[in-house]
């Protein structure tokens, strides 16, 4: 059963959507960043919320390689994301 007031809140969110952008987080290997601000964002992606080329810029210390950080965010969403799989064109 469709809920009407989730539907209609999708609906006018896709209408709202912003164009490309970035979305910087500072503390990218924190706490908060895992367990809350990285699953937000992709189920927030999922739900297909994200304009199309939304990109995110993780900063903290140290400087770890891109690869390194692309296995704690799949890691991140694997514990704390509402999804029982994770789509890797999503991450």
């Amino acid at each position: 059963m469709v809920n009407v007031a989730d539907e209609a809140l999708r609906v006018v969110s896709k209408e709202a959507r912003a164009g490309t952008c970035a979305i910087i987080v500072f503390g990218g290997t924190g706490d908060l960043t895992r367990r809350k601000i990285l699953p937000a964002l992709f189920n927030s992606a999922k739900e297909g919320l994200l304009p199309d080329n939304f990109t995110v810029i993780g900063c903290g210390k140290p400087a770890i390689p891109q690869e390194e950080y692309r296995k704690i965010v799949a890691d991140s969403l694997k514990e704390f994301a509402k999804s029982d799989s994770i789509d890797p064109k999503i991450v």
